[in-house]
């Protein structure tokens, strides 16, 4: 077990193999104070009237952006400060970059601003910016902002610098809410480290601060890549409710595709009675991970039974092939024709036309299999039923 110490307002991180506990202090802290310059630094001294002496200001030259900002993605005055930014050598003065849009951007510019250098992973540039916000009074980052930046860190594995970021928000008056949190433990559940995220979500209800379902659906998302025994699934599952939560459509695929790394077809189909019985309409994920782990469990026959239920049931709408195409595509894979038509049939008694995918998925099954008076039979199927041919592939 390791202790990570931080100063107050701070958060203590114990973390260890199985167990992880962070504790944040949120008593009164000031800023840290700023570190003495280094030798070779230029001072700005006070003159004995009273003013100050300042080195003659050399102009800024800035270099070839090394990435390009897309034009017209942005406002005009976005896309001038990321273009200079980009250009901006490791020691230029972010200060003078800045000189010309002072009152001219809002944080939300600056929010688009750090969410470009978050798409290109420029983890450097983001924590330069941010810091020398901080330390102006017109553009001083909000807690979106600390999120953003939060984010950009955890994607880079930076965890301490996540930390330190979050940990020095009240030093700034920035209220930590459910978007700050949420973004830490999003940091540490994309890094394996599961403990901390779940630390962090029991430090919330501690905090009185209300996780919402984005914060429950990483931490549930971070235990299941974990292989945490599914009771532990099921248990942070039941929390979730218990604190009000409304799972959504990415809790239940969660859920499912735990089940479906771990084998359990009969946790996966009690998992979506219960998204069916909360009116929660599965997708294409939702069936393909129920596929999934039927055929891990060499049980894929039950599926088709499944969405004959849900379609009497009226969960499955007409207008949605998608769980037949995936159903199709398994048994295509497995070479299994008579299962994959009789799921084409089972798809149109439904009322549910097939579409171009599915014959696509039947002819190629056929003539790998050398059929090839089915795969007459099934054009002229297409042409009656007004289904066009997939177009092949254009080679350049």
């Amino acid at each position: 077990m390791s202790l990570l110490l931080l100063t107050a307002p701070s958060l203590l991180l114990f973390s260890s193999s199985s167990s992880c506990t962070i504790i944040i202090a949120n008593s009164g802290a000031r800023a840290r104070p700023r570190p003495r310059p280094r030798p070779g630094h230029r001072l700005v001294l006070a003159s004995a009237s009273g003013g100050r002496s300042r080195a003659a200001p050399r102009e800024m030259v800035l270099g070839k952006p090394t990435v390009a900002v897309e034009k017209g993605k942005y406002g005009y005055d976005v896309e001038t400060l990321i273009d200079k930014l980009s250009s901006l050598p490791p020691r230029g003065s972010i200060a003078r970059c800045l000189e010309a849009f002072r009152q001219r951007l809002s944080l939300a510019d600056f929010a688009l601003v750090f969410r470009e250098f978050a798409r290109r992973g420029d983890w450097q540039r983001s924590l330069r910016l941010f810091k020398y916000m901080q330390r102006q009074s017109w553009c001083r980052p909000d807690e979106h902002i600390h999120a953003i930046l939060i984010g950009v860190l955890g994607r880079e594995g930076l965890l301490d610098k996540c930390l330190d970021v979050f940990r020095d928000m009240p030093a700034h008056s920035v209220p930590r809410t459910a978007l700050s949190y949420t973004a830490l433990v999003n940091a540490f559940a994309r890094n394996g480290d599961h403990a901390a995220a779940l630390s962090l979500l029991a430090q919330m209800r501690r905090d009185r601060v209300a996780p919402t379902a984005l914060t429950y659906n990483t931490a549930l998302r971070a235990c299941a890549r974990a292989d945490l025994p599914w009771d532990r699934l099921l248990s942070l599952f039941a929390e979730m409710r218990h604190d009000g939560v409304r799972p959504d459509l990415v809790t239940y695929n969660t859920l499912l595709a735990a089940a479906a790394a771990r084998a359990l077809p009969d946790q996966a189909e009690l998992v979506l009675r219960a998204m069916l019985e909360a009116g929660v309409a599965p997708d294409r994920a939702t069936h393909a991970r129920l596929v999934d782990t039927f055929a891990a469990a060499g049980r894929l026959d039950r599926v088709p039974q499944l969405l004959a239920e849900m379609a009497a049931g009226g969960h499955l709408p007409r207008d949605d092939p998608d769980a037949y195409n995936v159903l199709v595509e398994a048994y295509a894979r497995r070479g299994a024709a008579r299962e994959a038509v009789a799921v084409l049939r089972q798809m149109q008694a439904a009322g549910c036309a097939p579409t171009a995918a599915t014959y696509s998925l039947l002819l190629g099954l056929y003539g790998r299999s050398g059929r090839y008076d089915d795969v007459r039979e099934l054009f002229l199927e297409m042409k009656v039923g007004g289904t066009a041919p997939t177009p092949p592939p254009t080679t350049s």
